[in-house]
């Protein structure tokens, strides 16, 4: 008799799990750490709204960074700072695309992010030709989401 009521008492509480994890794992799964590529389209979201506020929060604060033209920049105000002074100039008004964004994991909460970029004035701009180039990011995870610790950006024209 205990046996029986034993088993019916683990049934139970079973049963009970599974109706649990099927409502509560889907909820789960939604807040789950999204995957580092979601860095390249914060960035370049944060880009085409020009919004200095926004790609500094995706940098960590010691972050190195490593302009097209080669020079290395370090911690997050630098770098931001060289951001603002773009887009006060030459990128006020433009507009950036990626493309084929890679990502290569290299340990549990760090991965390699490359991405092609497009970089052109904003529609009803003047005609300058595209620049086109490509960035390669080191993101770490960071809370529920990823941000960089690294970034290199390449011209390609």
């Amino acid at each position: 008799m205990i046996a029986i009521m034993k088993t019916k008492l683990l049934n139970s509480v079973l049963a009970s799990l599974v109706l649990w994890a099927g409502s509560v794992l889907p909820a789960l799964a939604e807040s789950a750490p999204k995957g580092p590529e979601l860095v390249v389209s914060q960035f370049v979201e944060a880009w085409n709204a020009h919004d200095m506020r926004a790609l500094g929060d995706l940098l960590t604060t010691d972050v190195d960074w490593v302009t097209a033209s080669g020079k290395r920049l370090g911690g997050r105000e630098k770098v931001r700072a060289y951001l603002a002074e773009e887009h006060s100039t030459w990128a006020r008004t433009t507009r950036m695309e990626a493309a084929n964004v890679y990502v290569r994991h290299l340990n549990r909460g760090t991965a390699m992010v490359f991405f092609e970029w497009q970089i052109a004035p904003a529609k009803g701009e003047a005609a300058a030709p595209p620049r086109r180039g490509n960035n390669l990011f080191i993101a770490r995870q960071f809370g529920s989401g990823w941000i960089l610790a690294a970034g290199q950006v390449a011209r390609a024209d």
